[in-house]
């Protein structure tokens, strides 16, 4: 009876062992797909401050002026864009 009893208890553990494993790989999945999605997310506003970036950085000091901006302001402004464009 002892060995029944033990059986019953290891098939039992064995099973809730395979549970919080199951358990543990749905979070595991979840926090990679959230991590995924912040990354996506983050190289896209790379992508788009780079972009801007770069753009107003070939415009002269005229064109610049013409729209209001100064060279030193390239950066802010990129900056700027890409939190306005990503949300």
């Amino acid at each position: 009876m002892t060995q029944h009893v033990l059986k019953t208890h290891k098939k039992f553990f064995q099973l809730v062992l395979n549970a919080f494993k199951a358990i543990g790989a749905a979070i595991y999945k979840s926090q990679m797909a959230r991590a995924m999605r912040i990354a996506n997310v983050e190289l896209v506003k790379y992508n788009t401050y780079k972009k801007t970036f770069n753009e107003l950085n070939m415009l002269t000091d005229k064109e610049l002026h013409d729209i209001g901006l100064t060279r030193c302001m390239i950066h802010s402004v990129a900056v700027d864009f890409t939190q306005k464009d990503v949300k």
